[in-house]
């Protein structure tokens, strides 16, 4: 049977479950850590917590409106993490 998703529970024992996200975001709220973030970096977090390691801090990612300049040339460097994006 699973145990619960608690401050008590070893990080190795955690790591031998299946977690639901919700369950991961949960756990990160009542812990006072950021709840977003794909559901690796939950577990990430929640595992560092229990370990009593620092918990890995949330990146916002490149904001990629600032990074690339307004006009497109052939002499424009595309920098990383850049992609065409139709929505935009």
């Amino acid at each position: 049977m699973r145990p619960p998703l608690s401050r008590a529970l070893p990080a190795a024992e955690f790591s031998a479950w299946y977690w639901l996200k919700r369950e991961l975001q949960d756990f990160c709220s009542a812990e006072g850590l950021a709840t977003s973030g794909s559901k690796d970096v939950l577990a990430e977090r929640v595992r560092s917590t229990l370990a009593g390691a620092e918990v890995p801090t949330v990146s916002s990612g490149p904001h990629r409106a600032e990074s690339m300049p307004l006009r497109l040339t052939p002499e424009t460097r595309v920098g990383e993490g850049w992609r065409l994006n139709p929505a935009l």
